[in-house]
């Protein structure tokens, strides 16, 4: 399957979280505290997962980040056109 543009731009900027995750992790010798992030995790060698299954869980959080914000933008925009006395003090 060849790939677009688009989809080849998504898989470096997958490709650079996971690098910048790895030496993340690297560097703090994949000690866990308060700020240790779902990336970090990932890359962590006692989960074994390779390039490909991480690469889709940063797809996975990015789709459903997209998913979440078009939820909000258009029921922010869907309200006030329901209800036109609110739409007036918004306006």
């Amino acid at each position: 399957m060849e790939m677009n543009g688009r989809s080849k731009s998504s898989l470096k900027f997958a490709d650079d979280i996971l690098q910048r995750g790895r030496q993340t992790a690297l560097n703090n010798n994949y000690n866990y505290d308060e700020h240790t992030n779902i990336i970090k995790s990932l890359v962590d060698p006692k989960h074994e997962l390779c390039d490909q299954e991480i690469r889709e869980e940063i797809f996975s959080m990015i789709m459903a980040g997209q998913d979440t914000t078009t939820l909000i933008v258009s029921n922010t925009l869907l309200m006030p056109a329901i209800h036109k006395d609110v739409q007036l003090k918004v306006v």
